[in-house]
């Protein structure tokens, strides 16, 4: 009780204007433009009273404000039916007879009186100016009386007549965030707040309420060597939910009751720093290529997953081996061992939903070397002359003894041969083989480790080796013509893996130049193509297989083309236009004497030969019904009694 008789003794002495005066006053404009008076005093007084004086800070004139003095109200009945006055009175009067109680009872009084004016006006220590006059500045002075005569006086500080302002905010207001509470701490101004009062929102819009139910205090101490402090921060709020954002502003609560205007709003978000419970008796069995692992976790409502944490030392790193989070009611789990290890070391992560972990003791679990090596991958197989070249991906463990190989000439489950009676250690191996076999060799292997555990088969590999026989030499039947269009003819081969003929041609005095006609290979048995002159013409043709061997030449054959003579000067196209309104195109061209008639010829645009439009016809022109978008090109063939033949140039409307 003491140290709180210090703190009132301090608060009262901030106002007190010599070291001698027991009685502080204090005065201040109200919000409904009146004066309040407050005087406050160490020791017991208000038995006689007090008087009141004003005056104006330019007069030195004091004038009395009460008619008699101001002290406390008498004692009422305790069975008085006001209870607000039965409270008063009993504050008043019951002062603890036990020194260590003195404290909080002064305490309690000074509060009261404070935050409640008729309490105030009930103890005696307030006056209340109605009559002050606005633009004016005062000076309150109450003075004692003690056995009938004034004696000790105090003067308030100056009080100027103004429209009313709260007073300003507290400074240096701050927080400190953590776990399941928020730490708030401002600058304690002694002369200026009495207690504060501390409002929060949970969002920044909207107004905040006030979290403390009494009157925040801000007491000082001192230590053993009698230096004065206060604690670190000044209000806890546990009332709030880790995760959230929550909004503090602070206000403070002057010795006349008056609330200060409120801080800058602060952001607090406290967070979940305690970690969950660690999992406890663990346990671990091995069953051939697995372990069983269990556990026992206590539940804890913010208990979010459960993970698995392996490594082969004792000390780690360990590392997750669970895909998906467990279930927070999980208790056991799996481990699929694919790598031996002498020894495997477990522990078992628990984590809350704000993030945090524990991991268990590890328990380590002793495995005997019963796991096979993984099965070997991408084996690839490449076919060369008289060889086939094997490679895949090397295995991973640390005891790989080698590899076993098999060949298959069929393809067959009982027909693949071992290859390699001892472990292969490398990822290549070359399989030397008859040049001349065709078929498709089929391969897989097998991988082995020093226990001799060994891997399942490696997927299947097909290949062929390079071919190197050509087809057989093709047989050239006939080559026939049709006026300009030469066939050639001759008889399929047999080879499986044929992928066609090549055609060539040779023409005119230097007939050893021979000129292929085909662009890709002929995969029919026969080949179609137009002379443009008359001549002695011959033919061979070879055949091509899918690894590109080429068969010998055939024979050759030779065929002649007689071509009808033109005579492209004589007729002449006058004209060649598209009629939009006849939607078709109108061809014109010069009239011969002596023909029979005349034929129309029309070729597209992505066609190599033109075919015949019209019947033979007597007039010099022809309308052709054909669409403007339509890319065409005409020629005119005329025909004489004599059998000759006319043919004009090619034209596009």
């Amino acid at each position: 009780m003491k140290k709180i008789i210090l703190v009132i003794t301090l608060i009262i002495s901030c106002y007190s204007l010599s070291n001698s005066q027991s009685i502080s006053v204090v005065a201040g404009l109200k919000e409904d433009g009146t004066v309040y008076i407050r005087w406050f005093s160490n020791s017991t007084f208000n038995v006689e009273g007090v008087n009141v004086y004003k005056r104006t800070v330019s007069d030195n004139n004091w004038v009395k404000l009460n008619s008699s003095p101001i002290k406390r109200a008498e004692d009422v009945s305790k069975s008085t039916s006001d209870s607000t006055l039965k409270y008063y009175s009993i504050l008043t009067y019951n002062k603890p007879q036990d020194p260590d109680d003195e404290g909080t009872w002064r305490l309690a009084v000074l509060a009261q009186g404070i935050f409640d004016s008729d309490f105030a006006s009930f103890y005696g220590m307030q006056f209340i100016d109605k009559d002050a006059q606005a633009g004016k500045t005062y000076e309150y002075k109450v003075v004692k009386i003690i056995n009938g005569a004034e004696t000790e006086a105090s003067i308030s500080n100056q009080i100027k007549i103004e429209s009313y302002e709260k007073p300003d905010s507290p400074s240096e207001f701050v927080n400190l965030d953590g776990d399941g509470f928020v730490k708030l701490k401002w600058n304690h101004d002694k002369k200026k707040y009495f207690a504060y009062n501390l409002y929060r929102k949970e969002s920044l819009s909207g107004n905040g309420i006030r979290i403390n139910e009494d009157p925040i205090f801000v007491f000082s101490f001192r230590d053993n060597q009698g230096k004065a402090y206060t604690s670190d921060y000044y209000f806890t709020d546990t009332s709030i939910t880790n995760g959230k954002t929550y909004f503090y502003q602070l206000s403070g609560v002057d010795f006349l009751g008056r609330e200060s205007k409120l801080t800058q709003e602060i952001k607090a978000l406290p967070k979940d720093l305690t970690p969950p419970p660690s999992a406890f008796d663990l346990k671990t069995v091995i069953k051939s290529d697995s372990i069983f692992i269990s556990w026992q976790l206590e539940k804890v409502k913010d208990l979010k997953e459960i993970n698995i944490l392996r490594s082969t030392d004792f000390n780690g790193p360990f590392t997750r081996i669970n895909n998906i989070s467990l279930n927070t009611n999980s208790s056991n789990y799996i481990d699929l061992i694919k790598e031996y290890q002498p020894a495997y070391y477990y522990v078992i992560e628990s984590i809350d939903f704000s993030g945090n972990s524990n991991l268990s003791y590890p328990k380590v679990a002793i495995i005997p070397d019963l796991i096979p090596p993984a099965i070997p991958k991408d084996l690839t197989a490449v076919g060369e002359v008289g060889r086939v070249i094997l490679q895949w991906s090397k295995n991973r463990e640390k005891d790989l003894a080698g590899y076993f190989i098999w060949r298959s000439m069929s393809g067959e489950e009982d027909d693949f041969l071992l290859l390699t009676t001892e472990p292969y250690n490398s990822n290549i191996y070359i399989d030397s083989l008859n040049k001349e076999i065709s078929n498709v060799i089929t391969y897989r292997i097998k991988a082995l480790d020093n226990s001799f555990n060994e891997s399942e088969y490696s997927k299947k590999v097909n290949v062929r080796m390079k071919d190197v026989t050509p087809p057989e030499k093709p047989l050239l039947v006939s080559v026939t013509n049709d006026s300009s269009v030469i066939r050639i003819n001759w008889i399929q081969n047999s080879e499986p893996d044929l992928t066609g003929y090549n055609v060539f041609i040779s023409s005119g005095e230097n007939q050893k130049a021979f000129r292929k006609l085909n662009e890709k290979p002929v995969q029919s048995d026969f080949y179609v193509n137009e002379i443009k002159n008359s001549g002695d013409y011959k033919f061979y043709i070879n055949a091509i297989d899918s690894s590109g061997n080429f068969s010998e030449n055939s024979d050759t054959l030779e065929c002649s083309v007689i071509l009808e003579e033109k005579s492209v000067n004589l007729l002449k196209i006058i004209s060649a236009i598209y009629n939009n309104e006849k939607n078709a195109a109108i061809i014109s061209w010069n009239k011969l004497q002596d023909v029979a008639g005349y034929i129309v010829y029309r070729r597209d645009k992505d066609d190599d030969l033109a075919e015949s439009i019209s019947e033979l016809i007597q007039q010099n022109n022809f309308e052709d019904n054909a669409s403007e978008k339509d890319k065409y090109y005409y020629s005119v063939r005329a025909f004489d009694n004599q059998g000759n033949v006319f043919i004009s140039e090619e034209v596009s409307p």
